[in-house]
């Protein structure tokens, strides 16, 4: 199965889940390290474009990731808390994710995309043995069209 992760360009060859580890996601607490990946490119956009300020993409090159995960990998699905939708992340969610890291049983869990919830983001668990196994296929420069960045007022 192919997934893809926009990063910064500095970042996309990071699959230790070092950004986790120091802010944490919706699915994971700080100090948990977590790898995200969408199942396309323009959900992994959408994740960028709603969780980086305006100015931090005008500053930051990006660079479109590109993996190819085995088939016979085991992958879960989530079962999100009530109201796992809302725009800020709560302590709920991230009992979800951290729960599934701690037990180490699976390599990736399967989560709705809070922006597009018919589409899926995976949460890779970079101490799974499954994780040697995962492959970069391409790591590309990815330029945001302008027309997706705010204007200065």
């Amino acid at each position: 199965m192919r997934l893809y992760r926009l990063a910064r360009t500095e970042f996309a060859r990071d699959l230790a889940g070092t950004g986790c580890v120091l802010g944490g996601s919706r699915w994971s607490s700080p100090g948990r390290a977590a790898v995200f990946f969408a199942q396309h490119r323009s959900l992994a956009l959408c994740e960028v474009l709603v969780h980086t300020a305006g100015d931090q993409r005008r500053k930051h090159a990006f660079s479109m990731v590109q993996v190819d995960l085995p088939d016979r990998v085991h992958l879960i699905d989530a079962l999100p808390p009530a109201r796992w939708r809302t725009p800020r992340i709560t302590a709920h969610t991230r009992i979800v994710g951290d729960r599934f890291l701690a037990e180490g049983l699976a390599f990736g869990l399967r989560l709705p995309s809070v922006i597009v919830p018919q589409e899926w983001n995976y949460l890779l668990n970079p101490s799974h043995p499954a994780m040697k196994e995962l492959r970069i296929v391409d790591v590309e420069p990815y330029d945001v069209d302008e027309r997706l960045l705010p204007t200065a007022p």
